[in-house]
């Protein structure tokens, strides 16, 4: 019988991790690079070629909700400086999306009626339409035989195909405006994923495993997780909702400027503050509530900027996908380093919910 994981000093029993993770989600989680290089697998084969040459008005990425909006709101936030054609994240298919556009459906549910009736709409139009979404359901039929697919190949559990998604958004971006852009190489991506993954499996103990030294991290404070810039944030969004999902712990996601105007000692409902400075934790016991921390998700070349902007909080740290001493990730962008962030962050919100 398993001994079963009750406090961060379990975090090393491998074995019992991996019993108590009866869902399969630590092995969900390191499919991330598994789920980028099938999509790449697709793009091979030539599921987009189609869309050479094609020069749109518009890339409109509509992920009707979870992980596939967020996907959507990544890739717009990421390419908003780069990409020459506009890209717009929506929930739902704008109605004047038409022949001088491509749509990009992204989904977790192919049932989606209402999604499929909007995509119907927009290949009636003469949109060009690329549908990310599992192949059974009225969505996949939506749009005829024009439309484009990239289907998952790899599967997960429920929740965690957010780099599939943005693989998908990614891989059209970059055939259409060309390698240049944010994750267009997705094999140097799901490189990435996969070193990470590697570094974060249930074998490695604490001092070599990053997501297990952010779960400790984590562990017994109330989180704010902030972006350095616009991207972040979504990845904030992405792991706060992790973190909600798999270990039912609720944290903030906000931009850096909105974690710096917070108080600096938020109360709480039935604490003064005050009671503080008298505050004797042997005698009276803990203050009601949890401490603060503010994890900061910046890429490499926002860090300094982020230290230096955080460096009136009482208790942050600012994360990048590299750690301190560590080699950078080679021929990686923006992109791909939240996105390791992302993966690391979403594999200790894994561990904390197997510690519950």
């Amino acid at each position: 019988m398993s001994v079963p994981v009750t406090g961060v000093e379990d975090l090393d029993d491998a074995r019992a991790l991996l019993d108590a993770d009866t869902s399969g989600l630590l092995r969900g989680a390191a499919s991330a690079g598994a789920l980028v290089r099938a999509t790449a697998a697709a793009v091979a084969e030539g599921a987009l070629d189609a869309l050479d040459g094609h020069a749109p008005r518009s890339v409109v990425v509509a992920g009707g909700s979870g992980s596939a909006r967020l996907a959507g709101d990544l890739v717009a936030a990421a390419s908003a400086a780069s990409s020459g054609i506009p890209v717009l994240a929506t929930h739902t298919v704008p109605r004047w999306v038409g022949p001088l556009d491509v749509l990009v459906v992204l989904a977790d549910d192919a049932g989606d009626s209402v999604l499929a009736e909007e995509v119907g709409r927009a290949a009636r139009r003469g949109a060009e339409v690329v549908l990310g979404c599992p192949e059974d359901g009225p969505l996949a039929a939506a749009g005829g035989s024009r439309t484009l697919r990239l289907p998952p190949r790899v599967p997960v559990p429920a929740g965690m195909s957010f780099p599939r998604h943005v693989a998908v958004a990614a891989a059209v971006l970059a055939t259409l405006v060309g390698p240049g852009q944010p994750a267009g190489n997705l094999e140097v991506l799901a490189d990435a994923l996969d070193a990470e993954a590697g570094r974060d499996r249930a074998a490695n103990d604490v001092f070599g495993n990053p997501a297990k030294r952010l779960a400790v991290r984590m562990s017994g404070h109330g989180c704010v997780l902030a972006g350095a810039g616009a991207p972040g944030t979504v990845v904030a969004e992405h792991a706060a909702v992790a973190l909600l999902r798999h270990a039912g712990i609720v944290a903030a996601a906000v931009s850096l400027s909105d974690a710096l105007a917070a108080p600096a000692h938020p109360g709480s409902v039935g604490h003064d503050q005050r009671a503080g400075l008298f505050h004797d934790p042997q005698l009276d016991g803990p203050l009601v509530g949890t401490p603060r921390r503010v994890l900061v998700l910046a890429t490499a070349e926002d860090h300094a900027r982020a230290q230096a902007r955080t460096q009136a909080l009482d208790d942050v740290e600012v994360l990048t996908a590299t750690e301190v001493g560590e080699p950078g990730l080679p021929g990686a962008g923006a992109l791909t380093e939240l996105l390791v962030l992302g993966l690391r962050l979403e594999t200790a919100a894994v561990y904390l919910g197997l510690l519950r």
